[in-house]
């Protein structure tokens, strides 16, 4: 009797983070089934092991840490885009000719993938038709009794407020004057979740987002596919610590963001750190109390460890 073959698949991110993070990325998705991972730095190809990157054999070998600055920009892509989101694009291109997988799944290094089944048995229910999906991404937050602000602390998840008349109440209620600085769906971050490629189908773009044919986005959502919404989730940790996030919202003042109220959030967080609210405001946006997670419902808020049993990067 013939053995099933098992569905493939491989993960792409640019990133420019701390070793400790892309470390407790790396093992965690190769712990996962991760065939391969690309690892582009925005960054020399030197960096993180001149700053201490330490994977271990097995981590190691599927993993392919390439530095942009010398081995991208220079040599494989005829151009550098200017701003971050075509960069970005660039190199999710970029891997994609290079994947030997099934599947590609393109995220950052602060998002985490999670389910009950392995990955690759949640791709293979895909039905041959479809050739890219977006996976529903869910937002870390600290609850009752955890070490706010500590890296990677947090158990609970909020996900994506469910579409009703009364939502926005139900944030207000919930939230307070805090539900101002939410977007409609109840996150401080994006809800537009990441997605999954497959390679047969020679896709002829990978945006941040979805995937294109002919100028058309032809992502559809994993979970209405596959008929199972909760299969394969997203755990973005838009706050991995305190620190962290005032570094990106002191990065961000910098950028052009070209959203609205992502510009608004960002002056509202980067005043705060001026004026010593910092503390307080990244509790509000980013911690749940027990009574603010009976009013949001199980529906919105649920807990998870996804680092359980996972060794923390000795960092000496």
């Amino acid at each position: 009797m013939s053995k099933t073959r098992t569905t493939t698949f491989s993960i792409c991110l640019v990133s420019r983070e701390t070793p400790d993070i892309v470390e407790r990325f790396l093992k965690y998705h190769v712990a996962l089934g991760a065939e391969e991972i690309f690892l582009f730095h925005d960054g020399p190809s030197a960096d993180l092991w001149d700053h201490g990157l330490q994977l271990e054999e097995e981590t190691s070998a599927r993993c392919r840490i390439i530095g942009t600055e010398d081995e991208v920009w220079p040599k494989e892509v005829k151009r550098n885009p200017r701003t971050f989101i075509p960069r970005q694009e660039a190199l999710f291109n970029h891997a994609y000719a290079l994947c030997q997988s099934d599947w590609l799944i393109c995220i950052d290094a602060d998002e985490f993938l999670f389910g009950d089944r392995h990955i690759g048995e949640v791709l293979g229910d895909i039905p041959p038709d479809v050739s890219s999906v977006t996976i529903e991404n869910v937002e870390a937050v600290w609850g009752p009794g955890e070490s706010l602000g500590k890296s990677f602390a947090s158990t609970y998840f909020r996900r994506q407020m469910p579409p009703s008349p009364d939502r926005a109440d139900r944030l207000r209620k919930a939230h307070g004057p805090t539900a101002q600085l939410l977007n409609a769906d109840g996150f401080v971050g994006h809800t537009l979740g990441k997605s999954a490629h497959r390679v047969a189908a020679g896709l002829d773009h990978i945006a941040v987002h979805w995937g294109e044919n002919n100028a058309t986005n032809i992502s559809r959502p994993l979970g209405q596919v596959i008929n199972d919404r909760d299969a394969l989730l997203l755990a973005h940790f838009d706050a991995v610590s305190f620190q962290r996030w005032r570094d990106k919202f002191d990065h961000r003042k910098r950028m052009n963001l070209g959203d609205r109220r992502r510009k608004i959030l960002a002056r509202v967080i980067n005043m705060a750190m001026r004026f010593g609210y910092g503390p307080k405001l990244f509790r509000m946006l980013y911690g749940l109390s027990a009574r603010q997670i009976e009013q949001l419902g199980p529906d919105v808020v649920f807990r998870r460890d996804l680092f359980s049993g996972l060794e923390e990067p000795d960092r000496g």
